[in-house]
């Protein structure tokens, strides 16, 4: 919660014992009703993630958490990461559905001309490239991950292990086993 604006954690805080999950949207993202459509859809699937494939969606998240030096190293981005692409084609898919691929690959084309970061334009170039009627096999393609971060082992059950130590309910039953 410490990545929300004060004033929507004051508004929260009474409530989060109730809260399972909470999507926040920041004003310029709600600007343009495409731009508000993808990034909605996108958080929602995460959400929809959580509640039917939590397992995945938590194992998929520990990957986020390695030592930056470790995903510098291997080159992971966004697209890597099943849980994330996933998102993405859903979050095209929603947008092209209620506006039409013609608008979509517009914004999509104005937010890489932004150039806000490189790993930006990268993220919105991936999107740009993205079909959007497929599916994954989340359990394949993150066992398919996790391969590639077979030599990590020890780094990815340390940071498991941290979040069970939490008591984070989302973390407590997973054995990185199942995953390499």
């Amino acid at each position: 919660m410490d990545k929300l604006p004060e004033y929507v954690a004051k508004l929260i805080f009474p409530f989060r014992r109730e809260m399972d999950d909470l999507i926040y949207l920041y004003e310029s993202t709600c600007a343009d009703d495409v731009g508000l459509t993808i990034i909605l859809a996108h958080e929602l699937q995460h959400a929809i993630q959580h509640a039917n494939v939590r397992k995945l969606w938590a194992v998929n998240g520990l990957v986020c958490n390695l030592d930056r030096k470790i995903i510098d190293a291997l080159k992971l981005t966004w697209p890597a990461i099943p849980t994330e692409r996933e998102a993405r084609i859903v979050s095209k898919r929603v947008a092209v559905h209620f506006f039409g691929e013609k608008r979509v690959l517009q914004y999509i084309d104005r937010k890489i001309a932004e150039h806000v970061t490189e790993a930006d334009v990268a993220d919105w170039g991936y999107v740009r490239t993205l079909g959007w009627s497929g599916t994954l096999n989340l359990d394949a393609e993150t066992k398919e991950l996790f391969g590639r971060l077979r030599g990590y082992k020890a780094e990815l059950k340390k940071i498991l292990q941290e979040k069970k130590g939490g008591n984070n309910p989302d973390f407590l039953d997973i054995d990185l086993n199942h995953y390499f």
